[in-house]
C-alpha cells in the first residue's frame, strides 16, 4: 500500500475508461504503479511532475515524501512532507513521517515538535507515538518532569529484594543491551527500566529460553515501553525477552472488542484484499505440486477471525472447523457463516490425532509465547501427508528505519507481537517439528513484508 496520504484514492483503471492523461488521479495511479513495479525513479519523476502541475495535490506531495523517505532520501522528503502539511494542517501521517525524518537526521528538537502536534489532535496517544515523544524529548527536561515520581517509586521498592536483584542483573547486562540502546535511544532504555522495575511491576513476566533452539544468551535489539526485544545469539530468532503466557491480545481480551472486529471487517470484506490472499494460497499450492484443497477433505483454522477463509473452504466442499479466542468473533463466525468455530486459545486446544488434511494459521504465530505449541499441535491434528499453511510478518526489524521499526501493525509498535520472524528463522521451525517446507510466498503491507510458509507432514510417520 503506497498511499498513506490518499484522500480520494484513485480507483483501478480499465482500458475502456476514457480518462484524460492530464487528470491528477490518472497520473497518480501511473506514478504509484511504476513504483510498485520496481521503477522507483520513473515513479518519483511522475510524482514530481504532478506536484509541479497541481501544487495543491495532497496525494502527490504526501506520496512523494513517503517514497523518498523509504528510499533513504530523507532530506529530499522533508520539504514534500512540509508541503503536504501546509495543504492539510494536522495531517497525522505526514507529521509522523516528518518527525521520523528529523529524528533519523539527529534533529531531535524538530522531531519532538512534530510528534507533539500529533499528540495535540489525537484523543488518545498510541504507544508508538509515546515512544517517539519520549525518545526525542531532551533527557534533562524529562528527568525534571518525572524525577519526583520515579524517585518516590524507587524508594518504595528499595526494601524488596527481588527488585534489587532484578535491577542489578539488568544493569550488569548493559553491555548486551547496547545495540538496543543505540537503535531506540537512551531515553527508551530508561523508560523500559522505569516501567519494568518501578511503575508496572505487575507485568514483570519471567525470562524463558529461546522457543526455537533453547538458547539462553540474548542481545538486545530494541526497547519499546516496557518491552525489551532481543535476538537469540545461537539461532538468530528475535522476540520479547519477558513474554506473558498466551499473548497480550488474549490477556487484554482484544479479540472480544467491537473495534477489533471492525478492523478485521475493513480488511477481509475488501474483495480485492481477500482475492489477493486466496490467490497467494493457490499459487503456493500450485508451485509445490500439491493439489489445492477440494471437496470431501477437511481443514482446521487456528485463529480464524471472522471466518472468511473457513467460509471459502466450506464453499469448496471441505469439512471445516476452527478456534478463536474472542467470544464475539466466535459468534460472528457462527451467525454470519454457520461455521463450526469454538472459543479456545492455542494452549487450551487439544486436537484429536490425524483428523485433518489441512491446518491454517494466518498471523497467529507471532502473538504466541511459545510458537512451538501451535506447530506441535498442528502436527498432531494433521493426517499423514497433511499440509499446514502459516503466515507471519517477516521484516528484519533491526535493519530498518525508525519509522518501520515503530510500525503499529508489523513493527515493535504492535505490543501484541511477541516474536519477530524472518525468512531465515521460519524454516527451522518447520524442520524442528517434522514438517517439510514445500513452498513460500511474500507480500508487502507498506514497506514491511509478510510471508506464507507451506509445510507437509510426511505420508509415513
Amino acid at each position: 500500500m503506497l498511499e498513506p496520504f490518499a484522500v480520494d484514492s484513485p480507483q483501478p483503471l480499465h482500458p475502456s475508461e476514457s480518462i484524460r492523461q492530464e487528470d491528477p488521479g490518472r497520473r497518480l495511479h501511473e506514478a504509484l504503479s511504476a513504483i510498485q513495479g520496481g521503477k522507483a525513479e520513473e515513479g518519483i519523476g511522475k510524482l514530481r511532475a504532478l506536484a509541479r502541475d497541481h501544487p495543491d495535490c495532497l496525494n502527490a506531495w504526501g506520496n512523494l515524501g513517503y517514497v523518498l523517505y523509504t528510499l533513504g532520501r530523507t532530506r529530499e522528503a522533508i520539504p514534500c512532507l512540509e508541503k503536504a502539511i501546509e495543504i492539510q494542517p494536522g495531517l497525522e501521517e505526514a507529521l509522523k513521517l516528518l518527525g521520523d525524518c528529523y529524528w533519523s537526521l539527529g534533529e531531535r528538537k524538530k522531531a519532538h515538535l512534530a510528534y507533539r502536534q500529533i499528540e495535540a489532535i489525537l484523543p488518545e496517544c498510541p504507544p508508538s507515538l509515546s515512544q517517539r515523544i519520549s525518545a526525542t524529548e531532551p533527557l534533562r527536561k524529562r528527568l525534571i518532569r518525572r524525577g519526583g515520581e520515579l524517585g518516590g517509586a524507587f524508594i518504595r521498592r528499595l526494601p524488596n529484594r527481588d527488585f534489587i536483584g532484578g535491577l542489578s542483573r539488568e544493569l550488569l547486562r548493559t553491555r548486551r543491551s547496547l545495540p538496543g540502546i543505540r537503535a531506540s535511544g537512551l531515553s527508551a532504555f530508561l523508560t523500559y527500566l522505569a516501567r519494568q522495575y518501578l511503575t508496572e511491576v505487575e507485568q514483570h513476566f519471567p525470562m524463558a529460553p529461546c522457543d526455537l533452539c533453547g538458547g539462553s544468551a540474548f542481545t538486545a535489539t530494541f526497547f519499546f515501553l516496557n518491552q525489551k526485544n532481543v535476538r537469540c545469539d545461537r539461532c538468530g530468532l528475535e522476540f520479547v525477552e519477558r513474554k506473558p503466557p498466551e499473548s497480550l491480545d488474549v490477556l487484554g481480551d482484544w479479540y472480544n472488542q467491537d473495534s477489533s472486529i471492525a478492523f478485521m471487517e475493513k480488511n477481509w470484506h475488501n474483495r480485492s484484499f481477500f482475492q489477493h490472499r486466496i490467490g497467494l494460497m493457490r499459487e503456493v499450492f500450485e508451485a509445490s505440486g500439491r493439489p489445492f484443497p477440494s471437496e470431501g477433505q477437511s481443514a482446521f483454522e487456528i485463529g480464524c477471525a471472522e471466518g472468511h477463509v473457513l467460509k471459502f473452504l466450506s464453499d469448496l466442499g471441505l469439512r471445516v472447523r476452527g478456534i478463536e479466542t474472542g467470544q464475539k468473533l466466535v459468534d460472528y463466525c457462527r451467525d454470519h457463516f454457520n461455521l463450526d468455530v469454538h472459543k479456545s486459545t492455542v494452549r487450551e486446544w487439544m486436537p484429536r490425532p490425524e483428523q485433518y488434511d489441512y491446518v491454517f494459521a494466518y498471523h497467529v504465530l507471532e502473538h504466541l509465547e511459545k510458537p512451538s505449541e501451535l506447530l506441535g499441535k498442528a502436527w498432531q491434528a494433521l493426517k499423514p501427508g497433511g499440509v499446514i499453511l502459516v503466515e507471519v510478518p517477516i521484516p528484519d526489524l533491526p535493519s530498518l528505519s525508525i519509522s518501520e521499526q515503530l510500525d503499529d501493525l508489523h513493527g515493535y509498535g504492535n505490543l501484541g507481537h511477541l516474536h519477530y520472524f524472518t525468512a531465515e528463522t521460519m524454516p527451522p521451525y518447520f524442520s524442528k517439528h517434522g514438517f517439510e517446507l514445500i513452498g513460500t510466498y511474500r507480500y508487502f503491507v507498506n514497506t514491511l513484508p509478510s510471508g506464507g510458509f507451506l509445510g507437509a507432514k510426511p505420508s509415513t510417520c
